[in-house]
């Protein structure tokens, strides 16, 4: 793999591109066969039941999982073929499952910038004010979380 070096996001094709992923754990198929193809400026909701494999994919999306059989190719970076530590950062993930401390200034907002640092807790003196000003983007601006 080459030493790591700050990669880019490549503008040429797809942001993600899931080809036949299929994710297994000890023989388990987690989920099976997945094609999917999202478009740079495009924006995704993923519902299913619990178990549905949802956040798996979402996983191999973001580079955090590998797929078992089949190809994830990521702002034009094929899994497996590209140093992970430079793709991700430039690949954002919240999700539920995250853990922030039970500080007062932890808000909504803290939660969905934890995403543009590739962090699962907050990176206080980052947030300058450039991120601060991408939280509104996303409708979170002044939300607390529930106590």
């Amino acid at each position: 793999m080459g030493k790591p070096g700050d990669i880019g996001p490549r503008y040429d094709g797809p942001a993600i591109e899931l080809a036949g992923v299929t994710v297994r754990r000890r023989l388990v198929p987690l989920v099976q066969d997945i094609d999917w193809r999202a478009e740079y400026g495009q924006h995704w909701v993923v519902f299913g039941r619990n178990g549905a494999g949802k956040t798996t994919i979402m996983r191999v999306a973001s580079g955090t999982t590998f797929s078992s059989s089949g190809h994830a190719t990521v702002l034009g970076h094929r899994m497996g073929r590209v140093d992970l530590r430079s793709l991700r950062k430039h690949v954002g993930l919240v999700t539920t499952k995250q853990r922030l401390p039970d500080e007062e200034r932890c808000t909504a907002e803290t939660v969905v910038l934890t995403g543009h640092t590739g962090t699962v807790l907050p990176l206080w003196s980052y947030y300058d004010d450039d991120v601060q000003g991408r939280a509104p983007l996303a409708g979170v601006r002044g939300l607390r979380l529930p106590a």
